[in-house]
């Protein structure tokens, strides 16, 4: 498995939650500091989650994406009522590929126009995901390979997520020491 491979499986997301007159807002997001990751058939962003407390919940996708000139696949962003996107999906919002350009640009995914009720303990995951092919010209890029947790959500990393971590830094020091020993 190389290199790029496991830190775009390791990838993982940022969530702000903010109050509003109509309940509470979770905006999801990369840090948007770090290289592009690719998003096609094998690969996508999913992260697990628990909210603080039972409430109405308006779920929001806040990134920095661009297609390849050739990209035709919707990209879709899925709220899901258990982890690792295995249980019922209760909101998702689907972008057309005409949606984007082949800059980066900010792009929303409003998850659903009303709230969701999310219970406080409960398990959830979000899924970006697409069925574009594995070729660059068709797939998608996001900005940012990495998470930070902020406000009320309990948000935790998903194990999958730090296991993937801890096997990109061994694959690194493998390839350091295996360098150094053919120079």
């Amino acid at each position: 498995m190389n290199m790029t491979r496991v830190l775009s499986l390791a990838a993982t997301l940022c969530f702000f939650v903010t109050s509003t007159q109509a309940g509470s807002v979770i905006t999801v997001a990369t840090d948007q500091t770090n290289a592009n990751t690719q998003l096609d058939v094998n690969h996508s962003l999913e992260y697990d989650f628990t909210v603080a407390t039972t409430g109405d919940y308006q779920i929001v996708g806040d990134f920095t994406i661009k297609r390849g000139h050739a990209t035709s696949a919707d990209l879709a962003f899925g709220v899901y009522s258990g982890s690792n996107h295995t249980g019922s999906l209760i909101g998702s919002d689907v972008l057309h590929s005409t949606a984007f350009s082949q800059s980066y640009t900010a792009t929303t995914f409003d998850v659903a126009p009303t709230s969701i009720h999310l219970i406080a303990g409960h398990d959830y995951s979000v899924w970006l995901h697409t069925n574009a092919a594995t070729t660059g010209s068709k797939q998608y890029f996001i900005k940012g390979d990495s998470f930070l947790v902020s406000g009320n959500t309990g948000a935790v990393p998903e194990p999958s997520s730090l296991i993937s971590i801890g096997l990109a830094g061994l694959i690194g020091c493998g390839y350091l020491i295996r360098r150094r020993k053919a120079v």
